[in-house]
């Protein structure tokens, strides 16, 4: 009937753990804000706030409060100068609380008002809502689907682009095919003739950048035409049965008769070498040093010996890459022909010349008979072969001698017959097969005894041959009016696939076949017309000789470009 008494409950201490009381002093208590006058006193001149740039002070604080204080508070009694960036609290507004800060209701300029310090500013507003799932750490964002529909469209789109590339690429070719042939090959501007190969054609002029220029203090040139018709021929030895030379030795002997030469046109300036082969000024050197022409702008022709003369090219081969110079001069120093076909595999031999041009003048190498008889590419038209060896042919020493131990001159060098990728492996055309060829150079400006066609042409290529269902053979761009293609029917850009019963898919094919015929002499040719419907038949034509025509460029008929 008499419960217990229930136990007094006291806060929970591990919460709000008690402290214990404290007395309340009088001087922790607020004090009220005193009142201002009605009329405040005038505000004296403004200073920098001592609170943020507090004042040094001389004096100390006095133990009674009477002096300035350290933290720069008034003095005990002494007003505060009203200031206007102070506001003015209302009574009663908060009241005091215990143990509270006596300051707070009073504030000296610094209110986040309208002109606070952190204008607009609100906490925590970068923040999602609350209750909102942020994405997962890491997680990216799910990527939409692709349309694969559009994808489908790209693809065919880029197929089409294609299609679009090499069909245009394809009529390009079968438009230079139907109207001029492919630009570059002998069919086309600059090309020679069929009936004998440009050696050196689509190359630049031998050039080296120590090149000499070119003397305007060299004596003159021969006047009128530098043709000898009654020259007896170059002469050549045998071999000697004595006994060698060292290098030394033969370099003596054959030395002052290697000239360099200095030639300038309208392709830029070359350098190479030369053999004098007449004591009147003949001399022996290669058709690509005189770049192939006999117009050029300025040729010079350096001694042994420093003298300098103009020069002028007599006749030049581009088939064999062989030329004759002639330059006003008497008593020159004859080098010493041998026989090359006394040569042996592994014979020493030396090759003296000018690599890099004139500051390299004369300068000797040698090395062995690597091989001989060696063809390269198609420059063996008219049965031509060549020396082989290891000697070092560099660029300037083209048209410089390669010696045998005797001293005797066996082979003309030239460094346009490379063997590509491969080191070591010089060429030298054989004096004894040059020999004809240097005798009709000198007496009629060409090598006589040579067939043409008296066209010009360039090759079906492989691509050609396969895009249009066509055979390969050489493609007819031009037909010389003495040619005896005219009145066969034959036209420009016809396909000629055999010659002398022989299938032929090249130039040099041709060049060989046509090198085993005389002039006068009738050839069969297979001729395909292409068309919608191609076909192909059968024509005889006459050779003709070739008088140098071979070795002259072709100029297209006009609108060809």
């Amino acid at each position: 009937e008499n419960p217990p008494p229930v136990p007094e409950e006291k806060p929970d201490d591990r919460i709000f753990p008690e402290s214990p009381a404290e007395p309340v002093k009088p001087e922790s208590l607020p004090k009220p804000p005193e009142e201002q006058p009605e009329n405040p006193p005038p505000v004296p001149e403004e200073k920098p706030d001592d609170r943020i740039f507090p004042e040094p002070s001389a004096a100390e604080p006095q133990p009674n409060g009477t002096g300035p204080s350290a933290a720069g508070n008034p003095p005990d009694g002494a007003k505060r100068p009203d200031r206007r960036d102070t506001q003015e609290i209302p009574k009663g507004d908060a009241p005091a609380q215990p143990n509270g800060n006596p300051y707070q209701q009073q504030y000296y300029g610094w209110q986040n008002g309208p002109y606070g310090p952190y204008p607009g500013y609100h906490p925590n507003q970068n923040y999602a809502p609350y209750g909102q799932i942020p994405q997962p750490y890491g997680q990216p964002p799910e990527k939409p689907k692709k349309n694969r529909g559009a994808r489908a469209f790209l693809w065919l789109l880029a197929i089409l682009g294609a299609i679009f590339v090499v069909g245009f690429c394809s009529y390009g070719v079968y438009a230079a095919l139907s109207q001029k042939g492919t630009p570059g090959l002998p069919g086309g501007p600059g090309s020679a003739q069929s009936g004998a190969p440009e050696s050196g054609s689509g190359e630049k002029p031998e050039e080296s950048g120590a090149v000499s220029q070119p003397d305007g203090n060299a004596k003159k040139a021969p006047g009128g035409s530098a043709l000898d018709p009654n020259y007896a021929g170059l002469a050549i030895e045998k071999r000697p049965s004595g006994t060698e030379l060292n290098a030394s030795q033969v370099y003596q002997k054959v030395s002052p008769s290697i000239v360099g030469v200095v030639s300038v046109n309208s392709q830029g300036q070359s350098s190479g070498s030369g053999i004098i082969c007449r004591a009147d000024g003949y001399i022996i050197t290669n058709s690509h040093v005189v770049n192939d022409s006999k117009t050029n702008r300025q040729l010079q022709v350096i001694l042994h010996d420093g003298s300098k003369y103009n020069g002028t090219v007599v006749g030049f081969d581009k088939t064999t890459d062989l030329a004759v110079l002639k330059i006003d001069a008497k008593g020159l120093p004859v080098a010493v022909f041998g026989d090359s076909g006394q040569l042996l595999v592994g014979d020493w031999v030396v090759a003296i010349g000018n690599p890099g041009g004139m500051t390299y003048a004369s300068s000797l190498t040698r090395g062995v008979i690597s091989g001989l008889d060696r063809t390269v590419g198609y420059s063996n038209a008219g049965n031509m072969t060549y020396i082989q060896t290891d000697t070092a042919i560099s660029p300037g020493a083209s048209g410089g001698a390669l010696v045998n131990m005797y001293g005797q001159v066996v082979g003309v060098n030239s460094s346009k017959l490379v063997a590509t990728g491969f080191e070591g492996m010089g060429f030298s055309v054989p004096i004894s097969k040059a020999k004809t060829v240097i005798n009709d150079l000198i007496r009629k400006g060409y090598v006589s005894g040579r067939a043409r066609l008296g066209i010009a042409a360039n090759e079906v290529t492989d691509l050609q041959a396969q895009m249009y269902g066509m055979p390969r053979g050489v493609v007819i761009s031009v037909i010389d009016s003495d040619s005896s293609f005219r009145g066969t029917g034959v036209q420009v850009n016809d396909i000629i696939t055999k010659a002398d019963g022989q299938e032929i898919s090249t130039l040099a094919e041709l060049y060989q076949i046509l090198g085993l015929h005389k002039p006068g002499e009738t050839l069969k040719m297979t001729i395909y017309r292409p068309g919608v419907q191609g076909r192909s038949f059968d024509v005889s034509v006459k050779l003709l000789e070739d008088t140098g025509e071979t070795q002259k460029t072709v100029e297209l008929p006009s609108g060809s470009d």
